[in-house]
């Protein structure tokens, strides 16, 4: 093997075990609370769902990882309103979290189900969604990042 090679080789092996430890494992919660106003002919016993969801693109260019959470409960429903708490924890191993964005979004949904023979009944359906509605710096590991939404369905 010349030398060239042999540097070469080295020299992988050294940037792929520096770029090892480089990447650092950030841990948290994000929480999002929802408060709907249902201000669409859904029927006032529909199930909504809420979905929220966090986004990250980490690493260089050439190698990037792409990362999705999504987590989605039922909301409770009091007349014209509604209300949900989506809790996404995580643990993502990132190359470059002091630069990388979390892009969170979220959905809402009505009916939530169509029971089998009864789909007249249960329609109309709507259906809510904004997938980049914020983009935070990644949270401190350990930390629980509370987002806040009020919207109209």
């Amino acid at each position: 093997m010349s030398k060239k090679a042999l540097f070469t080789v080295l020299m992988s092996i050294f940037l792929a075990a520096a770029t090892q430890s480089m990447c650092g494992q950030t841990a948290g919660k994000i929480v999002v609370n929802f408060s709907i106003t249902v201000d669409a002919s859904i029927s006032p016993t529909a199930n909504i769902a809420c979905q929220a969801s966090a986004e990250v693109s980490d690493g260089p260019v050439s190698a990037k990882n792409l990362i999705h959470e999504t987590a989605t409960v039922l909301a409770t429903r009091s007349g014209s309103t509604a209300s949900c708490t989506v809790d996404i924890p995580y643990s993502w191993n990132l190359v470059t979290a002091t630069t990388d964005k979390v892009v969170l979004g979220y959905q809402i949904t009505a009916p939530v189900e169509v029971p089998t023979g009864s789909v007249t009944s249960t329609l109309p359906a709507r259906v809510s969604e904004q997938p980049r509605y914020a983009a935070i710096p990644v949270p401190v590991s350990g930390s629980t990042t509370t987002e806040d939404l009020t919207l109209t369905f």
